[in-house]
């Protein structure tokens, strides 16, 4: 066999096997780029639950204070210590806050 039958041969190989390298790569890159797709919507569905929940985090904050403003409850009986507890839960909660930009 010739030199040229043979440098066909290995050109003709190493051809395929870029083919099957780019094709493979390409496959790769397609199911990276879904993967990003499906996460960037999963975030937006997360940011838009902190939002909500920092809302109701707010309000229940808001209310709280009103209540507490009137003095409705004593800190000496049951249902004093219960509004105390529920105080400090809802301090607990003011921590996860988010400030939104309007």
């Amino acid at each position: 066999m010739e030199i040229g039958g043979i440098i066909a041969i290995v050109l003709g190989v190493i051809v395929l096997l870029l083919i099957y390298g780019l094709m493979n790569s390409s496959r790769k890159i397609e199911k990276l780029e879904d993967n990003n797709n499906a996460l960037a919507d999963y975030n937006e569905q997360l940011e838009e639950f902190i939002k909500q929940q920092s809302v109701a985090i707010e309000d229940s904050n808001r209310r709280l204070n009103e209540i507490d403003d009137k003095g409705f409850f004593r800190s000496d009986d049951e249902i004093g210590w219960f509004f105390s507890q529920l105080k400090e839960l809802q301090e607990n909660l003011n921590q996860f806050r988010v400030y939104i930009k309007k």
